[in-house]
């Protein structure tokens, strides 16, 4: 069962997530997007998909998209065929919330270093 909101509200990353069926090459739309932003996201560059950084991702699993898939695979110590199967799915979110964690706790640490500035 997906927990991140940016998965769990996509019914075609919620079929992934069972393997009913898993992503590849070839796929469109707008889970496909969903899935090049978490890996954009996690530092994994994707210039073609992105236009360079100037758009946000094309939602094109195309050979780019492949390519990064298999990275972030290997960087995981996951089996590596550039498809986006249920433990690929697992783990990218394992990653996506770790992320937001660590940006929230840098953002309430923010606060306080401010709060803590104007109070002395």
């Amino acid at each position: 069962m997906l927990k991140s909101p940016r998965f769990s509200g996509n019914k075609r990353i919620q079929q992934v997530a069972v393997n009913q069926p898993s992503m590849s090459q070839g796929e469109k739309g707008e889970a496909v997007a969903i899935i090049q932003m978490a890996l954009v996201d996690l530092s994994f560059a994707m210039p073609l998909t992105t236009a360079g950084g100037q758009k946000l991702p094309d939602g094109i699993f195309g050979v780019e998209t492949a390519r990064v898939v298999r990275l972030f695979q290997a960087t995981k110590a996951l089996a590596v065929d550039g498809v986006i199967g249920p433990n690929t799915l697992a783990k990218l979110e394992q990653c996506i919330i770790e992320l937001t964690e660590r940006q929230a706790k840098e953002r309430r640490l923010e606060v306080l270093r401010k709060v803590t500035f104007r109070n002395t």
